[in-house]
C-alpha cells in the first residue's frame, strides 16, 4: 500500500514529511499548462500503520472509510485533536481562498466532506452553506466562510505559521501582520 500526499508548494510537502518523520518527495514530469507539483510518499508497509494512526484523527470520515478497507488499524477517531490549526492550515493550502469581498476581505474552503467544514466551523466560528445538484453523479458541496474583518485576521494569523510561500504571500498581501 502507498499513502501519498501532492500540493503545488515543495515546502508543504517537506513539512509533511518531517511531520510524519518517513517517506520520499519526488517531482512528477509537469502535466501541460498545469504547476509543477510535489509527491511525498511511502509504500514501505512498516510505516503504513504509524502513518495511519498519525494522520487518522485528522482525516474525513469518507477517507478514513477507504483505509479501513484497506488496513486494519486501531486509531482512536473519537479523541479530541490537540493541535486542529495546523491540519486546518494545511487543508486551506489545498482547497482554500482569500480574497477580497467588495471593500472586506474572504477566507472561505469549499470540499465535499461536510465534516471537514465542521472543523473550521467549530474553531473558527463562521457560516456553512450546502450547494446540490439535480445530478446523481455530483456530490453535495460544503462551503464555509468568514468574512468579517477582524475575525479574517485573527484567524489568518492563526493559520499564518504553518502556510507555504505561496498561501504567505496572499495573505501578506491582502492581510496585514498583527
Amino acid at each position: 500500500m502507498t499513502i501519498k500526499a501532492e500540493s503545488t508548494d515543495y515546502d508543504v510537502i517537506v513539512k509533511l514529511q518531517r511531520l510524519v518523520g518517513v517517506g520520499k518527495i519526488c517531482k512528477p514530469a509537469k502535466r501541460g499548462e498545469h504547476k509543477q507539483s510535489w509527491i511525498w510518499y511511502t509504500s514501505a508497509s512498516k510505516y503504513t500503520g504509524d502513518v495511519c494512526r498519525l494522520l487518522g484523527p485528522y482525516l474525513s470520515d469518507r477517507r478514513f472509510q477507504k483505509i479501513e478497507e484497506i488496513i486494519s488499524v486501531q486509531v482512536d477517531r473519537d479523541q479530541e485533536v490537540e493541535n486542529i490549526v495546523p491540519y486546518l492550515a494545511g487543508f486551506f493550502e489545498g482547497d482554500g481562498s482569500l480574497s477580497r469581498n467588495g471593500n472586506g476581505l474572504q477566507l472561505a474552503v469549499s470540499c465535499t466532506d461536510q465534516d471537514t467544514i465542521d472543523k473550521y466551523y467549530k474553531t473558527f466560528g463562521g457560516y456553512i452553506r450546502k450547494t446540490t445538484k439535480n445530478d446523481p453523479y455530483w456530490k453535495p458541496l460544503y462551503h464555509w466562510r468568514v468574512t468579517e474583518k477582524s475575525e479574517v485576521e485573527r484567524i489568518t494569523n492563526l493559520l499564518r505559521p504553518y502556510l507555504g510561500t505561496r498561501r504567505l504571500h496572499t495573505l501578506d498581501t491582502l492581510v496585514p501582520k498583527t
